[in-house]
């Protein structure tokens, strides 16, 4: 199968209402949905542009293993944690219960695209509800369904969702304001050197924020990129110097609700700003 026919095949699923379910879905899922999260910005910007700058900080090989153990024992994946732990740092910083996220997914909804070369990722939208009473395990598990919902209904083109829910456009993403990718990579092999990674950041902020989690070896690295216009720099380096405490306590005790988590987040960050003092 070539990618030109895959197109032809998908078009034909839309037009003959096999995708009409996921459309139900997705409209009933973000019918009274909130459009943004309310992010802490330091300036409000009338009109945002397209400037960019990007913070860029790595888990470390410690935090990771403990990431993927944590995963391995939930019976898990790695982005599901993740997903997790910035829906509860989002909670945090906004005050949001009711969030909307925007992620990606591979798009190749049968097995005979597996190896046909083309672009197939669509864009879907996570609804997650997080209150401070919810432990993390909780969280986790509404977490793994929304993913795994969003999986069953991936097909169904982000673009006229967006056409079909947003009455308004403005000039940029309406759905949401907060986007999160994850990608793995297998580390660069010495016996090919030729053959390696590199970093592309689009000249185009499309979301306040976009934040890239990127599983490369024994690390995990975290781009963010945002808005210089709205956030200061030192404002970003605090918020997910927060966002690590955060994970940290997550792992090592995910029984304990999300407000005793905050708590011991908050003593933690105290803790340290008196050690720097010194």
């Amino acid at each position: 199968i070539a990618y030109r026919e895959s197109a032809v095949w998908h078009n034909r699923l839309l037009s003959e209402g096999v995708l009409s379910p996921h459309r139900e879905y997705w409209q009933a899922m973000l019918a009274d949905a909130p459009r943004s999260i309310a992010l802490p910005v330091d300036f409000e910007a009338p009109d945002p542009g397209d400037a960019a700058e990007v913070l860029t900080f790595s888990l470390g090989e410690a935090l990771t293993a403990d990431l993927r153990r944590f995963a391995r024992e939930q019976s898990t994946s790695v982005f599901a944690v993740l997903m997790t732990s910035l829906a509860m740092f989002l909670h945090e910083i906004s005050g949001q219960t009711d969030l909307v996220v925007g992620t990606d997914m591979a798009g190749r909804i049968d097995a005979s695209l597996r190896d046909v070369v083309g672009f197939f990722v669509n864009t879907v939208v996570l609804r997650l509800h997080v209150t401070p009473k919810r432990d993390v395990l909780e969280v986790l598990a509404r977490v793994q369904q929304r993913l795994l919902e969003a999986h069953d209904r991936q097909a169904y083109p982000f673009d006229l969702l967006v056409a079909e829910l947003v009455t308004q456009r403005t000039s940029r993403n309406s759905l949401f304001n907060v986007f999160v990718s994850f990608q793995i990579f297998e580390p660069t092999n010495p016996a090919n050197p030729r053959l390696e990674r590199f970093a592309f950041h689009a000249p185009v902020r499309r979301f306040d924020w976009e934040i890239q989690l990127i599983e490369e070896g024994d690390d995990v690295s975290v781009e963010v990129i945002y808005d210089p216009a709205s956030f200061r720099r030192r404002t970003m380096d605090a918020l997910f110097r927060e966002y690590e405490r955060g994970l940290r306590e997550i792992l090592c005790d995910p029984r304990r609700s999300i407000a005793e988590i905050r708590a011991r987040a908050m003593l933690a960050a105290d803790v340290a700003v008196e050690e720097e003092a010194f």
